[in-house]
């Protein structure tokens, strides 16, 4: 079995290294590659909010490496919360969700990032 936990604390000191304090990874109609690699679910659709210090699912499954896991709708009301603040998106895989984003917030383009981390290999 993968160490998700343990992928989820490498990205989150690249985001404190990247001085990045929200990102946002989506699944929409099709499953999104990084959604799958940072939480083992192949279902649509999911959001992932990961901070340097907390990692949120909101989806239809319950993960333990997860802080919390929501159903999809406790998403929206968090998404308010994120007004005028610098956030990177996983911009390949959910245009529309980086493109709401951008009309009030610091949105920074994270996929290529997202990338370099993956090609790090899970020790077994």
């Amino acid at each position: 079995m993968f160490d998700f936990k343990k992928r989820i604390k490498r990205l989150q000191k690249l985001l404190e290294k990247k001085n990045i304090g929200n990102l946002l990874i989506a699944s929409g109609v099709e499953v999104n590659p990084n959604v799958l690699y940072y939480s083992g679910d192949a279902t649509s659709p999911i959001i992932l909010w990961i901070t340097r210090d907390e990692a949120k699912y909101y989806g239809s499954k319950e993960h333990d490496w997860f802080d919390s896991c929501q159903e999809l709708e406790a998403y929206r009301k968090e998404f308010k919360k994120l007004t005028r603040k610098k956030i990177a998106v996983d911009e390949k895989a959910n245009g529309a969700l980086a493109f709401r984003l951008q009309k009030k917030n610091n949105v920074k383009p994270f996929w290529a990032e997202l990338m370099k981390l993956r090609e790090v290999k899970d020790q077994q």
